[in-house]
């Protein structure tokens, strides 16, 4: 009953943005923030866990936020230093490619300690899911040892309690490997979510193959189901 947490934005970069719809024509209706978007979309998508302490790592460009639930309360909203962005600058710089090719290598081949064999893999490539996941480790490792200072205070808030389930949206949770990688650093349940699963959809959002690569597609659901009789 005596902890309150609190949200902060800079007004002027508000109120550009509000006016960057109204000059695209759009009348907005009200506004909300990020994490209780996610909220309503964690308890829409899994509503026998509502009672459960789940985190929810939302995987941006520069930087992440990881956000911790605990049935309809929110309990933690913070940013992470890791990106998809850091990730593919590494992979350019230690290949010495461009950013396209090592984004490209990292959607194909993610980060996987046992080589696999992908249907249509170059095999001029030999252990190249081995080389990138070299390459990542070090970054990995610290995106890890952050997510377990945040579950330590999770932990000191909740007499002890522990994670039910992790999830994982956005631009990394779509690399080959990430949920298993990040599990065996970490010790999490970890699962890799889409925004609109459990959900129904039109037929023109099944056509999208990939939605989980959609910057703010889980924040965008979770809005759009504001007023639902999920946000009950």
């Amino acid at each position: 009953d005596r902890t309150a947490l609190v949200a902060v934005a800079d007004r002027n970069n508000v109120v550009a943005f509000l006016e960057f719809l109204r000059k695209g024509g759009l009348i907005v209706d009200r506004l909300e923030i990020g994490p209780v978007a996610i909220n309503r979309l964690i308890s829409a998508m899994h509503p026998t866990e509502n009672d459960k302490i789940c985190l929810v790592i939302n995987f941006g460009l520069h930087k992440s936020y990881a956000t911790v639930l605990w049935g309809r309360r929110l309990l933690l909203d913070r940013a992470l230093s890791f990106g998809s962005q850091t990730g593919i600058e590494q992979i350019a710089e230690a290949l010495e490619i461009n950013h396209a090719e090592a984004g490209e290598l990292l959607q194909r081949h993610g980060v996987q300690i046992v080589h696999k064999l992908a249907v249509g893999m170059d095999f001029s490539e030999p252990g190249i899911e081995e080389t990138i996941t070299d390459i990542m480790k070090p970054s990995l490792l610290k995106l890890a040892s952050e997510i377990k200072r945040l579950m330590l205070y999770v932990a000191s808030r909740t007499r002890g309690r522990n994670v039910h389930q992790a999830y994982l949206f956005g631009s990394v949770a779509d690399w080959p490997g990430i949920e298993t990688m990040l599990s065996d650093m970490t010790g999490l349940p970890l699962r890799v979510s889409r925004p609109f699963y459990g959900l129904k959809t039109s037929h023109q959002a099944t056509r999208i193959e990939d939605l989980s690569t959609l910057r703010g597609s889980a924040v965008a659901t979770g809005l759009a189901l504001l007023g639902s009789e999920h946000d009950a």
